[in-house]
C-alpha cells in the first residue's frame, strides 16, 4: 500500500473559529461600524436547562451522541424582523440581533435559504468579533423558486447578529427564513474567554491525536470530523469520517452511525416516514468540523484549535443491522475547497477477515480529536441489545477491546481503522470511560451488502457497495485512502526557462492549467515555460473544476513606485517605495535624472526604499531597478515635480478637477468621473485606470474612452489603495487615495 505521510501537527489560525465555506470577509457591522438604525434586540426566554438535564439523564445512551444544545423554534425573515437601512452607495443592509440569556453558544437553522448573485450574508458576535461570512450564492445550492435548508455553525456567547447586504446592482430579493436557533448549554467552552479551554470536557485518560501515540496516524486523522446536528428538540455531537470510493474522485462521502438518527425520547428513526434517503436533505442541519484538534499533547489552552466547517448533507444509505449511515456532503460545501483543510478519504477493507490491531479516532464529548488503541478485535458471534434502537444480529459487529485511551458519548460513528490503515467499521456502542473497555463497531463487510447473509439487501439505500464501488460487478476487497491532490515543483521559474511539476494523489483523468504568463510545453503535461514575468500559478483540473492551485514566482516584474509626485524644494526629505512582483529581488538600483546637475538633489537608499532631498525647482525622473536570482532585472519610474508651494497647490487643484472618485470609502463599486478639459485634452483619449494596493501591487486595471467608469471592487480586501488615472497623453497619472471598506 502506498501511504505517504505529508502532515505535521495541525496549527491553523483561529481568527474565525467556525469558518464555513465563505469568502472570509468581515461583516459590515464589525468592519465599518454600520449598525442597525434601531439597536433593537430580540430577547428569547432561556429554556429550563435543569429540566433538560433531567430529561437527558432519563434518556442517557452513555455511548451515543451527546446533547449540547436545545433548539428554540423561531420565525424570523427579512420581511417580519430586523431593520433595513439604505446606504450612500445605493445598496441596503439588514440587521437582526437576537439574545439568548445564559447561552454558551448559538447555531442557527434555516428552513428556506437562497441568495441572489452579488449579495452577502453574515452571522457574528459583536462581543467576541467572531464571524461567519460572507456566505454568497456560490456556496449555496437551490434557486429562488426552490430554496434550500441550511445551517450556520457555532457562534460563541449569548448574542448573535444576522446581517444581509445587497448592493445597488442586485435587484432580486433573497429568501432567508430562520426557523430554529440552538441554545448551547453544555460541552462548550468559549475560546474567546481568557483562561478557558477552547474545547470540550472529555476525560483526561483520552489521548490527544497529536500526542506521540498518534504519530503513525497523521494522515488518517484528517478524515475524521466532529459533527453537530439537530435531532428532535435537542442538538448533538457525534463523530464521522470521510471515506474513499473506487472512482477515487473525492466524492465527499461521510461514514457515521445510524443510531445518530434515532430520536431518543421516542426511540424512532427521524426519517423513516420520508422518501428514500437519497431523495431528501434530511441531514441539512449537520455541520462538520474539520481538523478540530489540539496542536500538542498536553491538555490546556489551544489557541490554534480551529473549526473550519462544511454545512449540510444528504443521507444516501443507512442500515440498522450494522448501524451505519453514509452521508454525502453538499457539493458546494466540499471540504476540499476550505482553506487550510487537507482532507483525507479513508481506505476500507470489506473482507471481514482477521484483524490484528488498530485504532479509533474520535471526538468524545464534543472534544478535540482523540485516539484509542486495540490489539484484540474479534467477530461478535451473538446478538446485541441496545437501550435505543433495534437489536443487532449475530456476526454484524466487531468486538473491540480498547487497551489504551477512552471511549465516551460523542465517539459514536467514529471509524475503527486496522493496522493496514483501512476502516473496518464505525462505533455503535459499549463501555464508556477509560481503558480497558469493550466496545462494538458495526462491521464494514456487513454494511457493504446490508446483510449478514450471502444475499445483499435489495435496496441500494441500505448498503454501501452501490455508492463506494459504483458500477463494479467485482469490486476489490480493499481500497487505499487518498489525500487531496498536492502539486510539487519549483517555487521560481526564470523568464524563458521551463519548470516541471508533479502531482501527488491526482484525480482520475486530470488536466493541467496555468496562468497566462506560463506556456505549457506541448506533449509534456506538467511542464511550463515562463513567457512572462511576475506571479504565476499552475493547477490540477478535473473536467471543468479546478482541484488545487500551486503558486509560482517568475522573474521579477516592476509594479509601481509609491511616493509624492509634487514636492517642495528645500530641506524636506521624501520617501519612495518600489514594488515588484514575482521573484524576490536580490538587489536594487535607484537613479534620478531630469536636471543638469546632481547637486540639485541628494539621496540615499535602503533596499526598495529611497530617501530624497530636492533642492531646485524641476521635474525629476525617479527610477528603480531590481535584480533577481535569475540574473534578470526590471525597472520602472515615477515623475516628481519640485516647485513652489503656489505651483503645487495649482497642480493639486488641476488633479482634483481632472477626475473624482466616489464613494470614499467604497465597498462594492467605485465610480470615477473624468473631466478631460481640466488638462486641456481634446476629445476622449484612451484613459488607463489602475488600482494599486498599499504594497504597490496592481489589483485592477482597465482602459476606456468613457468619462464615467465603474470599477467592481467587491472582491478586494478592506484597506487603503491608490487610484492612478492616465489621460493617454501625459505620462504622469493623476493619483488619489481610496479606502475600501466592505
Amino acid at each position: 500500500m502506498n501511504r505517504i505521510i505529508l502532515f505535521t501537527a495541525c496549527c491553523i489560525i483561529a481568527l474565525n473559529l467556525s469558518a464555513q465555506r465563505t469568502t472570509e470577509e468581515q461583516p459590515y457591522g464589525l468592519s465599518t461600524g454600520i449598525k442597525a438604525i434601531l439597536q433593537e434586540i430580540i430577547v428569547l426566554p432561556a429554556p429550563d436547562i435543569e429540566e433538560i438535564r433531567k430529561e437527558n439523564l432519563e434518556n442517557d445512551q452513555s455511548f451515543g451522541p451527546v446533547p449540547y444544545a436545545v433548539g428554540i423554534t423561531v420565525n424570523y425573515s427579512l420581511e417580519n424582523s430586523g431593520v433595513w437601512q439604505l446606504l450612500d452607495n445605493g445598496g441596503k443592509i439588514w440587521h437582526l440581533k437576537v439574545k439568548m440569556p445564559g447561552a454558551l453558544s448559538t447555531n442557527v437553522h434555516y428552513d428556506q435559504f437562497w441568495l441572489p448573485e452579488g449579495a452577502k450574508f453574515f452571522v457574528y458576535s459583536e462581543d467576541t468579533k467572531q464571524s461567519i461570512g460572507a456566505i454568497t450564492s456560490e456556496f449555496i445550492e437551490g434557486s429562488r423558486g426552490k430554496p434550500v435548508q441550511f445551517a450556520t455553525a457555532l457562534i460563541y456567547g449569548e448574542t448573535v447578529v444576522f446581517e444581509y447586504y445587497q448592493p445597488a446592482s442586485v435587484k432580486e430579493s433573497p429568501i432567508i427564513h430562520i426557523s430554529r436557533i440552538d441554545y448551547g448549554y453544555q460541552y462548550i467552552n468559549n475560546p474567546f474567554i481568557e483562561g478557558v479551554r477552547s474545547f470540550g470536557d472529555a476525560k483526561p485518560c483520552n489521548i490527544n491525536i497529536n500526542c506521540q501515540e498518534g504519530n503513525s496516524w497523521k494522515v488518517e486523522k484528517h478524515a475524521v470530523a466532529l459533527a453537530i446536528y439537530p435531532n428532535g428538540n435537542l442538538s448533538y455531537t457525534a463523530s464521522c469520517a470521510l471515506i474513499n470510493n473506487t472512482n477515487n474522485d473525492y466524492t465527499p462521502y461521510v461514514l457515521t452511525a445510524d443510531h445518530c438518527f434515532i430520536e431518543s425520547s421516542t426511540n424512532t428513526r427521524i426519517y423513516d416516514a420520508l422518501p428514500l434517503p437519497g431523495e431528501t436533505s434530511n441531514a441539512s442541519g449537520w455541520i462538520f468540523y474539520w481538523d478540530y484538534e489540539h496542536p500538542g499533547c498536553a491538555n490546556g489552552p489551544a489557541p490554534s484549535t480551529t473549526g473550519r466547517t462544511s454545512s449540510g448533507a444528504i443521507v444516501v444509505a443507512n442500515n440498522s443491522i450494522s448501524d451505519f449511515a453514509l452521508l454525502r456532503i453538499n457539493p458546494l460545501q466540499d471540504p476540499r475547497f476550505l482553506p487550510a483543510v487537507w482532507p483525507y478519504y479513508l481506505g476500507w477493507d470489506r473482507s471481514g477477515g482477521t484483524v490484528i490491531s488498530g485504532a479509533g479516532i474520535h471526538h468524545p464529548s464534543g472534544d478535540v480529536k482523540k485516539i484509542s488503541f486495540s490489539g484484540s478485535i474479534q467477530n461478535h458471534s451473538s446478538s446485541l441489545s441496545w437501550k435505543f434502537g433495534p437489536s443487532s444480529p449475530a456476526n454484524s459487529h466487531w468486538k473491540v477491546s480498547i487497551t489504551n485511551g477512552a471511549i465516551e458519548g460523542g465517539s459514536s460513528g467514529s471509524p475503527f481503522i486496522n493496522n493496514f490503515y483501512r476502516v473496518i467499521g464505525q462505533l455503535h456502542g459499549g463501555d464508556t470511560g477509560c481503558a480497558p473497555l469493550t466496545d462494538y463497531y458495526g462491521k464494514f463487510n456487513v454494511s457493504w451488502t446490508g446483510s449478514t447473509g450471502s444475499t445483499p439487501h435489495s435496496d441500494k439505500e441500505r448498503r454501501l457497495d452501490f455508492w463506494l464501488a459504483p458500477g463494479l460487478s467485482s469490486p476489490p476487497q480493499t481500497l487505499d485512502g487518498i489525500l487531496k491532490p498536492v502539486i510539487n515543483g519549483p517555487s521560481l521559474i526564470c523568464f524563458g526557462s521551463t519548470g516541471t511539476f508533479t502531482v501527488t494523489n491526482p484525480p482520475p483523468g486530470h488536466t493541467w492549467g496555468c496562468s497566462a504568463n506560463l506556456t505549457p510545453v506541448p506533449g509534456n503535461p506538467g511542464k511550463f515555460t515562463a513567457t512572462g514575468k511576475g506571479g504565476g500559478w499552475v493547477s490540477i483540473n478535473y473536467g471543468a473544476e479546478e482541484f488545487v492551485r500551486f503558486n509560482v514566482a517568475l522573474s521579477t516584474r516592476f509594479e509601481s513606485i509609491y511616493g509624492p509626485e509634487n514636492v517642495a524644494p528645500g530641506s524636506s526629505t521624501y520617501m519612495y517605495s518600489a514594488y515588484f512582483s514575482g521573484a524576490t529581488p536580490t538587489s536594487y538600483l535607484w537613479d534620478i535624472t531630469g536636471v543638469p546637475s546632481s547637486t540639485w538633489y541628494s539621496y540615499w537608499s535602503s533596499g526598495n526604499m529611497l530617501y530624497v532631498n530636492f533642492y531646485e525647482e524641476a521635474t525629476y525622473t525617479v527610477t528603480a531597478r531590481a535584480y533577481d536570482a535569475c540574473g534578470h532585472y526590471d525597472s520602472g519610474y515615477i515623475y516628481v515635480y519640485a516647485g513652489s508651494k503656489k505651483n503645487q497647490e495649482e497642480e493639486k487643484e488641476d488633479e482634483e478637477e481632472f477626475f473624482i472618485a466616489y464613494p470614499n470609502p467604497a465597498n462594492d463599486v467605485l465610480y470615477i468621473e473624468i473631466n478631460n478639459s481640466a488638462r486641456g485634452l481634446n476629445g476622449n483619449p484612451a484613459y488607463n485606470i489602475r488600482l494599486y494596493s498599499m504594497l504597490g501591487s496592481m489589483v485592477l486595471s482597465t482602459t476606456t474612452q468613457n468619462n464615467t467608469v465603474q470599477l467592481n471592487i467587491s472582491n478586494l480586501p478592506n484597506g487603503i489603495y491608490f487610484l492612478h488615472v492616465f489621460d493617454g497623453v501625459n505620462s504622469v497619472p493623476a493619483i488619489k487615495q481610496i479606502a475600501i471598506n466592505h
